[in-house]
Formats: C-alpha cells, structure tokens, sequence
C-alpha cells in the first residue's frame, strides 16, 4: 500500500524485506539490479499479474534479475504485452514487446516458485535477430532454484543458453536447480542444458 508500482517498492527494499503484492493487473518491467537478500511474493498468482511493456531490446526481461543475490519470486502470473510489429513501433522501429517472462542475469542463489509464466512464444530471430523468447532465461547465472511453476505457451519453456535472451554466454550458468515446474504447450520445454544443472520433472 506504500508504493503505486512494484518498481518503487523494489528501489526501496533493504536485506530481509519482503515486498508483498496484492492482486490486480501491473503493466510494468520490474529491474531487481544489485540487491540482496529479499522478498517479492504476489497475493495469488492466478490474480496477482504483471504485463510487459514495450522495450528497446525485446529480450530483456518481464522481471529482470540482475547482479543480485539470494532473491525470493513467487505467486505471479507474468504474461508479455500485446504484440508490436516492428512496423508499428516508434519512429526508429526499435521498441518490441517483452519476449522473456524472468530474466536472471548474473545472479545468484535466487529462488524462482510458484509463478505462472504465459504467452512468451515468439521467434525473436525472425523480426529482430536478437533470439528466442523464453518463459524464464539464464545468463551467467549460478546456484538458483527454480521449481513449482507452470510455464505454458512459450517458445522455450526455460532457456539455459545465450540465444534464450542474448545477453551473456552460455558457459555461465552452473549448479542450478530446476524441478517440479509444469511445461504445458511449449515448443520447447527446456533447452541449453549444461553447467552442472540438476533438472528433474
């Protein structure tokens, strides 16, 4: 109730806060960069749902965890934004929708449950060249837990590899572990796995 976007109260958490989100609709790209040791949970993730917005690279994230430490995620349903062809973006042709549900990003003992990741199903390559859209994407990533979620209607379900968001290399992404998350309709469930991942059903 302190904050009118998820954004500001993310600026605003200290070590050990938990940023508690009721239900409604948030139209919002959500930057966790260079935090620590906190909290985001959604009041129920069939109501509680965050929307992407139009960016300049179409394969950052929805949510975007970045350089961050032992970051807690769940009870969201994410979804993109309705989609913009190029022909209809601005002037410079260089804004697209969010193509990557939860982007983690040179982070850390993360944990990622519990989420509702939807609709990101779009081959990137073919109007921007930038890649895959992902349900949820590793880059440079290490020690994360991802399980309990469902992740339905998506290009690839989750994305192990560079060409699932483009920002780093694939060798980066060690000692994950993925299990008891739903992959329902996706055209691929999993891809890139390497690094020592531990990915069970």
């Amino acid at each position: 109730d302190n904050y009118t976007t998820i954004q500001e109260a993310v600026w605003a958490a200290g070590v050990n806060d938990t940023i508690f989100v009721r239900a409604g609709t948030y139209v919002e790209q959500i930057i966790i960069r260079n935090k620590r040791s906190f909290t985001v949970i959604g009041e129920e993730p069939t109501s509680t749902t965050i929307v992407g917005i139009a960016l300049a690279d179409c394969l950052d994230g929805c949510i975007q965890i970045e350089g961050s430490n032992d970051i807690t995620l769940k009870g969201f349903k994410i979804v993109p934004p309705p989609r913009i062809d190029v022909d209809e973006a601005d002037p410079t042709g260089e804004k697209y929708g969010t193509e990557t549900g939860i982007l983690l990003w040179n982070s850390q003992n993360c944990t990622i449950s519990e989420n509702i990741i939807c609709g990101f199903h779009y081959n990137c390559s073919s109007y921007c060249g930038k890649g895959l859209s992902a349900g949820i994407a590793f880059e440079g990533s290490t020690c994360n837990v991802i399980y309990e979620n469902e992740i339905i209607d998506g290009y690839i379900g989750i994305s192990m590899s560079n060409g699932g968001a483009g920002h780093g290399t694939l060798a980066g992404n060690k000692f994950n572990e993925i299990y008891h998350n739903n992959f329902i309709n996706n055209t691929h469930h999993v891809s890139g796995m390497l690094g020592d991942t531990i990915l069970t059903r």
